[in-house]
């Protein structure tokens, strides 16, 4: 059975018989647009997938798409963790090539010594940030930064023995303890990964600078579920160059088209600026904005020159109302260049290796991304970097105190639907209308299911997110 959006009059003129469908076996599809609804509609001839490539009619819209790649649905088959299957592939690299490297499973609270390509020893990790928190410990590809026999520590004020630095204030280092010599609790972490200060030390004498470190979170047991296409029906045709759909308990890929271009991206880029503040700044830390770095002439109420705002603050901005203002104010906690440096190093670090950002704001054409890179990086929001997702809804965190943009308008669609996690919204000439949304759909079984939908290059990016959004509900 097809479920196509149909209009009212569409709807009635079926009931009366007076509509014809010959046009079907040339592959023509009818849509209206006045209801979101969808409809179940008897297909009459059986229509092969092939025809949907051809030339569509749309109902009631003038456009006749030519030439459109169909939409792909693929066999129900899981997709690896796309972060875990980068970093897996780096070290069966590394292996290849005999080098010496740390890897480091947050699973299995393990790190390991390989010498020379081979696992030399392992030691037990002690401590980790809090899953959940705004300093769990980051996953990826990295390389050894800084070493110090002894590192203070200006947001945790403590001392940290044997501490290498291998990516912004996330450290391998023994265990921390006061200015007065008092060690800190069990429970007290940061975020960086803490062994014992003996262990400590003999790994610190065995990495070099540049060696590389791999962190990473285990092969999770996969939920196991019954999942399956309910219906026949390809997914809808929508005006995106691209989109894709994904079921992140399952680890399945749903439908695609287009996955693997690399296409301009526009304030989507301001996801992954979001990320690296958050894990490269003290988001306690404040900044006084200057006229320098507010160059879109007060776009963003509050945000003025000569004021002072925390990192924290200026998350709001940039994911509720997409600031570019905001997105500038942040790269100057670190400095412009070096910020948007970090950008394309954390896509490294993730496997993102179609992605190349140009600047935080996603304002240039240059700022492009695939769409399974951006799964990649909502997979990593979702599981490491969940509060951006609450703040691009709009819900108020107070981790740092009340913030000062609270009563900002949300730009992102969708934000008062409670299914909606979050997820951010786009526009720029080069790359039209896009939009990345994670959503919490129950399923027959009661079972909450994290569902990623993303389209680049729309005309009407939140009509095909909710087409995109109803086919998986009456069709998986």
């Amino acid at each position: 059975m097809y479920y196509l959006i149909v209009g009212h009059e569409f709807l009635k003129l079926l009931f009366v018989g007076v509509v014809l469908f010959s046009s079907l076996a040339s592959g023509v599809f009818l849509r209206a647009s006045q209801s979101p609804k969808t409809y179940p509609v008897i297909v009459i001839d059986n229509i092969q997938k092939e025809i949907v490539s051809k030339s569509i009619q749309v109902a009631g819209d003038s456009e006749i798409r030519n030439n459109n790649p169909a939409p792909y649905y693929p066999p129900i088959i899981p997709f690896a963790d796309f972060n875990l299957k980068s970093v897996l592939d780096d070290k069966q690299e590394l292996i290849a090539r005999s080098e010496n490297f740390i890897e480091v499973d947050l699973n299995t609270m393990q790190l390991s010594i390989y010498k020379e390509g081979q696992r030399y020893k392992n030691f037990s990790v002690l401590s980790k940030g809090r899953e959940g928190s705004w300093w769990e410990t980051p996953t990826g590809k990295y390389t050894a930064i800084v070493k110090e026999p002894n590192h203070f520590s200006s947001i945790g004020k403590v001392y940290m023995p044997y501490s290498v630095q291998f990516y912004g204030n996330f450290y391998i280092h023994g265990w921390p303890y006061y200015p007065d010599g008092s060690p800190v609790p069990t429970t007290y972490s940061g975020g960086c990964i803490r062994i014992s200060t003996e262990d400590a030390k003999e790994v610190f004498d065995f990495i070099k600078p540049s060696m590389p470190i791999i962190i990473f979170d285990g092969e999770a047991d996969t939920l196991s579920f019954s999942y399956q296409y309910a219906n026949s029906q390809n997914p809808p045709i929508v005006s995106a160059d691209a989109f894709l759909i994904a079921d992140l308990n399952s680890r399945k890929l749903v439908a695609f088209k287009n996955q693997e271009s690399a296409l301009p991206i526009a304030s989507l880029a301001k996801l992954m600026t979001a990320v690296v503040a958050s894990e490269l700044i003290n988001l306690d830390n404040s900044i006084t904005a200057t006229e320098e770095m507010l160059t879109s002439n007060g776009e963003t109420p509050g945000l003025t020159a000569g004021k002072r705002f925390k990192a924290f603050d200026l998350l709001y901005p940039l994911l509720e109302v997409s600031s570019n203002d905001a997105a500038e104010v942040i790269s100057y906690f670190i400095g412009k260049n070096q910020f948007i440096k970090a950008m394309n190093d954390k896509a490294a670090s993730l496997g993102m290796a179609g992605s190349y950002f140009a600047d935080t704001s996603g304002i240039s054409g240059e700022n492009t991304s695939t769409l399974t890179d951006l799964l990649k990086l909502l997979e990593y929001i979702a599981n490491k970097r969940k509060f951006i997702l609450d703040i691009s809804k709009g819900k108020d965190h107070f981790a740092f105190g009340p913030s000062a943009f609270s009563q900002l308008p949300n730009y992102n669609h969708f934000a008062d639907n409670d299914e909606f996690l979050g997820g951010k919204v786009g526009y720029s000439t080069a790359a039209g209308e896009t939009m990345a949304s994670v959503w919490k759909i129950n399923d027959s079984n009661n079972t909450d299911r994290k569902i990623v939908i993303i389209v680049l290059g729309s005309q009407d990016r939140q009509n095909d997110t909710l087409e995109l959004l109803n086919w998986v509900r009456y069709n998986i």
